[in-house]
């Protein structure tokens, strides 16, 4: 099975301080953050469910943004029923386990899915942090 633990993220300077700063000011920061990340995360999905190739539409219809600490994740299958969604996403060229070829090729529409809304992404995020950032008069 490809390597599915790869994960591309981003990185925004001072975030980090930000998040323990306002965590630090209310426990109920940390629900806030975790919706902040969901919601900017819901154009990915969109977009995602527009990308996604569609044999019998399970994989597409599994796209889910997920509630992360710090932040959020978009994911397509899951483990058991729908365990292909990495294979389809990465590729899947050889089973390590048995050398059975498969010959997946990647189609990486979770990345394109964000590349085509980085922007809306990033301007939900922003804007909801800087919410809670006045919110707490910091």
């Amino acid at each position: 099975m490809p390597a599915s633990s790869q994960v591309t993220k981003i990185e925004v300077i001072g975030l980090n301080q930000t998040i323990s700063k306002l965590k630090k000011l209310d426990k109920g920061v940390s629900q806030e953050l975790k919706s902040i990340g969901y919601e900017a995360a819901q154009p990915v999905v969109v977009q995602a469910k527009s990308l996604a190739p569609v044999k019998t539409g399970n994989l597409r219809n599994s796209i889910r943004a997920l509630k992360l600490e710090r932040g959020a994740a978009v994911r397509a299958g899951n483990k058991g029923k729908l365990s292909y969604g990495a294979p389809i996403h990465w590729g899947w060229f050889v089973d390590r386990n048995t050398g059975k070829k498969r010959n997946i090729l990647p189609n990486p529409f979770l990345f394109r899915a964000f590349g085509i809304t980085r922007q809306a992404v990033f301007e939900t995020y922003e804007r909801n942090v800087r919410k809670i950032i006045r919110k707490y008069n910091l």
